[in-house]
């Protein structure tokens, strides 16, 4: 279980991290799946407030364009991936 890199999280917070996870495995409850629960409802509470802005074009806007929309044409001259031998 994943309790933060270095410079976000202390020593002293990921002691106390791991500390209340040992403490929630002694009850019986698995902190990872509590941890994904609350990632599920943020997810869900972050698309509910996504779905009531009214932008233009939305999703299904972006949906019935057709699939070039954002396609550019190719330049005639593509510079080699490799340097080459007498550069």
């Amino acid at each position: 279980m994943g309790l933060g890199g270095y410079p976000d999280v202390t020593l002293a917070q990921a002691k106390e991290l791991a500390r209340t996870a040992r403490i929630k495995l002694a009850q019986g409850i698995d902190p990872i799946a509590e941890r994904r629960e609350e990632w599920r409802k943020l997810i869900a509470e972050v698309a509910a407030a996504v779905s009531r802005l009214s932008v233009p074009i939305g999703i299904e806007g972006l949906l019935s364009t057709p699939s070039n929309w954002c396609s550019r044409p190719k330049p005639a001259f593509r510079w080699p991936k490799f340097p080459l031998a007498g550069f």
